[in-house]
């Protein structure tokens, strides 16, 4: 009957009641003990284990059909990296130009690269920069569309 109680604790153990039993214990026949490396087995009442597949034959694997599944909402893996001059606006970053703190001043100049998360909202297709500007070339849910950040003034955005 010890045997029998000591399984029944850790079975209550292992389904996280946190009663005690109290009173007598009768002797339980066919007690299943649930030990953590076959519990899985049991208790989902799966009854064989996986199956094994074979290897494929190199030959029969040149032949078999390769598929990409893209979802609709993917979001592009380009990583777009900016720096250089940034008091024109032309590295695309607004917080550069115009700082949105009260005692900081717009950063004249990027010495390492800063992130630009333009690449994550849209396909980008090409990239072109110049002194002051950059534009952006794109794929759109509308169709191919055209970005630019900086200066201007010899309109060449």
């Amino acid at each position: 009957t010890e045997v029998i109680l000591r399984n029944l604790i850790y079975i209550k153990m292992l389904l996280g009641t946190t009663k005690w039993l109290l009173g007598k214990v009768t002797p339980i026949r066919n007690i299943v003990k649930l030990t953590p490396w076959c519990s899985s087995h049991q208790i989902r009442g799966k009854k064989t284990k996986a199956k094994l597949r074979k290897p494929v034959d190199a030959r029969e694997a040149e032949e078999l059909p390769e598929f990409e599944y893209v979802g609709v909402n993917r979001k592009s893996d380009i990583l777009l990296y900016t720096w250089g001059v940034a008091a024109h606006g032309g590295l695309g970053r607004g917080t550069f130009v115009r700082p949105g703190k009260k005692y900081s001043r717009p950063m004249d100049y990027c010495h390492h690269p800063h992130r630009l998360g333009f690449g994550h909202k849209f396909e980008l297709v090409d990239l072109c920069c110049g002194y002051g500007f950059t534009l952006f070339a794109v794929n759109n849910k509308t169709g191919p569309t055209c970005f630019g950040t900086g200066l201007n003034t010899d309109s060449q955005i």
